[in-house]
């Protein structure tokens, strides 16, 4: 798989940072950079759908992690003391 390292370079998130409105179009060009699938943004301090921004691809994936209860138990918010502590943490997956 080729990673479009120009087409990541042309990142827009700290932007974003201040607009949310570009997340929508700033996931969909780092999932085309990456040949992703799609790429999605879940706050880590809540859990909820309507604060999750993804691509149109992700949604259906999204109905199950909240209709099944998978977000009562997040495995991935353990990592939010170390990042707390320390100010980063790395997700494998």
């Amino acid at each position: 798989m080729d990673i479009d390292l120009i087409g990541l370079d042309k990142d827009r998130s700290l932007e974003a940072a201040l607009d949310i409105t570009l997340w929508p179009q700033i996931l969909k060009d780092i999932a085309a950079a990456t040949n992703s699938y799609g790429a999605n943004i879940i706050p880590a301090a809540e859990r909820a759908r309507a604060l999750v921004v993804t691509t149109d691809s992700i949604p259906p994936a999204f109905e199950d992690y909240f209709n099944d209860g998978w977000y009562e138990n997040e495995w991935r918010l353990r990592a939010l003391p170390l990042l707390a502590r320390n100010g980063t943490a790395c997700d494998q997956q």
